[in-house]
């Protein structure tokens, strides 16, 4: 298989992902996509879809939905105890001014609007021979690395003395790239690789895309001097120290987003709301209707024109002439306002169930008559989730960083 091929379960589910995201986003994002969330009627010409599409109102059920649970999570701070040494580390744990606090916030949110991301425990490579002192001037120590789920495109994992542990991770990365001034920088995909030697020793490669693909059809090559093999104690790892984060677990496992369903209602809502708005722009605005004339002119003579105002006069020679205004009658647009009622309540709905305890799957029949003491509720599986993976993250990024000491972490 290529290096860039995708696993199952991110192609099955980069989808959801990209709707969520929209939703979030907002209606310029909805908009900007076109027919892929509206549909065009039937014979609309380009035109008339555009103006369709404009008058058509997102409602921004999903990210007030996604700001809101964030909040609830982080309506207490963090609990956080690390080992002394530790506390300036995490003031700066992205090595870009980013505290542990924020970065928490950046993971839960990305987590309760898509179910998923990861976090990349790393390590810059000091200068060869370089002192202690000369690694802390240069900020050379370990640092947290938040991955969202569309830049983890391929995993794998195998069982090891009975557990199943990471063997490779695939990420999808953007490196800006030097131009011939300070002003024409340019961005570059690129795959950054995490897996293991034939020694069995933990490495990164970063792949970068071929100026000229070869026979091999390969169009990804290594870049020159990007393999690095991790120490710790001047030792390699035996690990990949890459947490993923879930909605109920840190397993590979790409789960079901937790507001796809929302996501879903919101779309269809933007939808009815598109024909609503469509419907009563067109039976909204009045329209004349001139009855018993016939506006007869010669050739090459322009028909006049009936301008509505009153510092415009009608004049028809025919006493029996009628004008009038076609009136809308019937509940056509009362449908519509209704199905747009119930699926903001639906929305609502289903907003609220990820605060709702969810129901315990039957158990074995000898502890079928144990019920469970206190019920969780989605977020507060997530939360603990998260919270569980930044631990782990922080714990190992102590102990590579050498400091001793209690790490815990934990979420609202």
């Amino acid at each position: 298989m290529a290096i860039d091929s995708e696993h199952s379960e991110y192609a099955k589910r980069k989808g959801q992902w990209s709707k969520l995201r929209d939703c979030n986003e907002g209606q310029e994002a909805v908009h900007s996509a076109g027919t892929t969330y509206l549909p065009k009627l039937a014979g609309q010409t380009d035109s008339e879809y555009r103006a369709y599409l404009n008058r058509a109102l997102f409602y921004g059920a999903t990210a007030r939905t996604i700001d809101g649970l964030t909040g609830m999570v982080f309506r207490k701070a963090p609990m956080i105890e690390v080992p002394a040494g530790l506390k300036d580390m995490i003031n700066d744990v992205t090595l870009d001014g980013l505290d542990l606090t924020g970065f928490a916030e950046d993971i839960v949110e990305d987590v309760v609007e898509v179910g998923r991301c990861g976090i990349l425990v790393d390590h810059p490579v000091a200068p060869a021979n370089a002192t202690k002192a000369v690694a802390e001037s240069l900020n050379i120590r370990p640092f947290l690395k938040h991955y969202d789920a569309e830049s983890i495109f391929n995993w794998k994992t195998a069982s090891r003395n009975n557990a199943l542990v990471l063997t490779q991770v695939r990420l999808w990365e953007c490196a800006e790239v030097a131009g011939t001034n300070e002003f024409n920088a340019s961005e570059r995909k690129q795959i950054r690789i995490l897996d293991f030697n034939e020694l069995g020793q933990y490495r990164q490669r970063v792949f970068v895309e071929k100026k000229q693909i070869g026979s091999d059809g390969e169009k990804w090559e290594l870049l020159q001097g990007s393999e690095v093999i991790p120490l710790k104690n001047g030792a390699p790892l035996s690990f990949i120290p890459f947490y993923f984060v879930g909605v109920k677990n840190g397993l590979p496992d790409a789960e079901k987003p937790p507001l796809i369903d929302l996501a879903n209602a919101n779309l269809s809502h933007y939808v009815s709301t598109a024909d609503l708005e469509h419907g009563a722009h067109f039976t909204g605005l009045p329209t004349a209707v001139i009855i018993g004339h016939s506006d007869e002119v010669a050739e090459g003579v322009t028909a006049p024109e009936y301008r509505i105002g009153s510092a415009t006069a009608w004049v028809f020679p025919n006493a029996d002439t009628e004008v009038k205004y076609l009136e809308f009658e019937g509940k056509g647009l009362d449908s519509l306002e209704k199905r747009v009622e119930k699926k903001e309540e639906y929305m609502a709905a289903l907003g609220a169930r990820m605060l709702a305890p969810e129901k315990k799957a039957v158990e074995a029949a000898d502890t079928a008559a144990i019920h469970r003491s206190g019920e969780t509720s989605v977020l507060a599986s997530l939360a603990a989730s998260a919270g569980q993976a930044i631990e782990d993250a922080v714990r190992f990024m102590a102990e590579w960083a050498g400091m001793a000491g209690t790490v815990t972490f934990k979420l609202n």
